[in-house]
């Protein structure tokens, strides 16, 4: 069972790294690593993705991973522009990606059941001139300049319970999913809710600097290969471990 999973690429003016580690408790209980990350890079616009999947659900792995895959796939072949076209032309594109992901998913349970998939969605398409994020459920994602002051920001929001949050798998997403536009930026940072106890302000408003401002020198100035195999690491270490027990997903890219 893999621990650690990291990817890395430069492309362009883009330069992104990733990396997801299974928390300390799914360790214990022998759990997979829930969280997942994809994204791509054609021309100058990136689509990313991160999600994680509801430990409560028989088959969250599998529906963090199928989320992230089907949503990159799908906000990729979009032709609207995150920085010109609005929010009000954007929904109905998004809607339909996430209907043929809940699509996908029902096709794959034994009953037609997808909540035994439920997962979080934050996802970004952004180009040189700004973007968009989409979310649903807990994590953020993060717009900032190349001293991380923040341009733009999307923030966690949880369910009426204790410990509960909004998934794509639930019969009600729409009234969940999330828009943000924003404009201009060289930073996106995008993670699942594990990290954020060290990584994020409170309650997601910004980024912590005292982890983030090293982070990004540090990927920054190394090779992305170098830098999602650090930041792997990073998520691994015992301070992290000890801070939070769940597992942890950062996707950091910088526009040059």
């Amino acid at each position: 069972m893999d621990t650690l999973r990291w990817d890395g690429i430069s492309q362009g003016r883009w330069n992104l790294v990733a990396a997801a580690v299974q928390g300390p408790s799914h360790r214990l209980d022998d759990t997979p690593c829930q969280d997942a990350f994809a994204f791509s890079i054609r021309d100058d616009r990136l689509v990313a993705v991160v999600s994680d999947g509801a430990g409560s659900a028989a088959r969250a792995a599998e529906g963090s991973r199928i989320t992230a895959d089907r949503m990159v796939a799908g906000l990729s072949a979009l032709t609207l522009d995150p920085a010109a076209d609005g929010v009000e032309a954007w929904r109905p594109a998004v809607e339909r990606v996430i209907e043929d992901l809940r699509a996908g998913l029902a096709t794959l349970s034994d009953n037609g059941d997808i909540a035994d998939f439920h997962a979080t969605l934050v996802a970004v398409v952004a180009g040189p001139a700004g973007g968009l994020f989409i979310h649903i459920g807990d994590g953020m994602a993060h717009a900032a300049d190349a001293a991380l002051v923040p341009v733009g920001h999307s923030v966690p929001v949880n369910g009426e319970e204790a410990n509960s949050t909004y998934f794509v798998t639930l019969p009600f997403w729409r009234e969940t999913l999330r828009l943000t536009p924003f404009g201009p930026f060289a930073r996106i940072i995008l993670m699942t809710d594990g990290p954020m106890p060290f990584a994020a302000a409170k309650k997601g408003v910004g980024l912590e600097p005292a982890f983030m401002r090293p982070v990004d020198g540090f990927l920054s100035s190394h090779p992305v290969a170098e830098g999602a195999e650090a930041l792997a690491g990073t998520l691994d270490s015992p301070d992290a471990r000890r801070i939070s027990t769940d597992d942890k997903t950062i996707l950091w890219a910088a526009l040059a």
